[in-house]
Formats: C-alpha cells, structure tokens, sequence
C-alpha cells in the first residue's frame, strides 16, 4: 500500500489506499531522516521512521508535484500511515512513517519517497530517493 500525495486534494482522505495532503504544493525534497540511510542496529519496535524535508525550494516553472511513499522488506510492500506535521522549531515538514506492522529483527527496510515534477513546458522530472535501514536483532 503506497501513499499517494496529490497536490490537488483539498481534504486529507483515504482513496484507494493511497494518503493525501490537502494544499501540499511543493515538492518532497528529503534533506534528514531518523533513523539515517543506511543505519544498522535500528529497534524493531521504533514506532515510526521520520522523514525532515526542505523548508525552501525552487519552484521555477513548477505546476504540479506527485509525490508517493511506501516501504518494503526486500519484494514485501508494508502496510504504513503517514502523519503529516510541521516541525516547531525550524519550520520544515515532516513526515512520520508508521508501519502499521511490527517491524522484525535482523531485517533490512526500505522507505521510498518518488516524486514526479510537472513543468509549465509539459516535462515530467521523476525523481527517487531511498531510505534503507536495518533491524538489530533485539
């Protein structure tokens, strides 16, 4: 079950398994996470995996973003929610990926942000970015 973030939603609602944020008209640009990319030793009973995107971006040309994000356990998609929140101190959005599963010990996760840019000229930018972390055993 992937999230899907369509910047022309106007409530934030369930379609098809896919999560939208209302008026989220910028792109995902994903600049920290917790745990880190490539991290080892990450419980397996962590609650979510927190993902800190830009405050500023450039949007020259920009009409429209698509943005998805899902997580997997090598061929496995596992099932999330996302919980959408500014943070207070600097300003940036954060998402908050829940599994909605207990995650396993000894096991490498993937969470996948992709997101596709549409350009006033009708160019579509796909872009991917990869959080892999692995489960201590414990």
């Amino acid at each position: 079950m992937s999230n899907y973030c369509q910047d022309r939603c106007h409530h934030h609602y369930d379609h098809k398994g896919h999560k939208h944020f209302h008026r989220l008209r910028r792109p995902f640009v994903l600049v920290a996470s917790i745990p880190r990319n490539r991290q080892t030793g990450v419980s397996p009973k962590i609650k979510a995996i927190k993902l800190i995107f830009a405050k500023d971006y450039t949007t020259r040309g920009l009409v429209d973003v698509e943005n998805v994000i899902d997580m997997w356990q090598g061929m496995n998609q596992i099932p999330i929610t996302i919980k959408r929140v500014i943070d207070k101190k600097t300003g940036r959005l954060v998402l908050l990926v829940i599994p909605l599963v207990p995650l396993i010990g000894g096991v490498t996760y993937k969470v996948r942000v992709r997101s596709v840019y549409f350009f006033r000229d009708g160019t579509q930018v796909p872009k991917c970015t990869l959080i892999v972390f692995t489960t201590g055993c414990r």
